[in-house]
């Protein structure tokens, strides 16, 4: 947790001390409960963003820290995947639902994930309120987009940044 608060501007000093015993004791209690360590990881930066934008208030981090324990390794990483190519893709218009089809190669080349097991860990994130689905597109087929809800996420904890820290972590991790 440590790792990721030290990236932010503010310390948790500034924080009242009711809202950051909330904060640690829903980290511990998750960190004691199993969550893995990329969700505690995400947790962190989330609880640093929103220290660093002067916001970090218990009621907020619980939700983020509830949605974030339920989250699958394998849907962080799609929902990191669509957002970046979500805001580099440059479609037709204002149409930037073939982004999903950019996300779904890139997840193949980058994780080896195909087509219907990206398919299924994207709609998996319906339930979090991150994505949404859009039907009829593509010849028929679906597009998964991003909501207001995961860009906001983003913004609180670079959820890419999060991934490669925890990924180089790996590597240098005594075995």
């Amino acid at each position: 947790m440590t790792d990721e608060l030290s990236r932010g501007t503010r310390t948790l000093d500034d924080v009242p001390a009711e809202d950051v015993a909330a904060v640690t004791f829903r980290y511990m209690r998750s960190a004691v409960e199993g969550t893995a360590r990329l969700n505690l990881r995400l947790m962190a930066a989330t609880a640093s963003g929103q220290a660093r934008g002067g916001d970090l208030y218990a009621d907020q981090f619980l939700r983020w820290a509830d949605l974030i324990a339920s989250l699958r390794r394998e849907e962080i990483i799609v929902l990191a995947t669509l957002f970046r190519e979500w805001t580099v893709f440059k479609g037709p218009g204002v149409n930037k639902l073939g982004a999903w089809a950019i996300a779904q190669e890139a997840l193949e080349a980058s994780e080896g994930m195909d087509t219907k097991t990206s398919d299924a860990y994207g709609t998996a994130c319906l339930r979090t309120g991150l994505v949404q689905m859009a039907t009829g597109s593509l010849g028929g087929g679906h597009s998964i987009f991003p909501t207001a809800l995961l860009g906001e996420f983003v913004r609180l904890a670079d959820i890419e940044g999060v991934l490669h820290r925890d990924k180089a972590s790996l590597r240098t991790r005594p075995v």
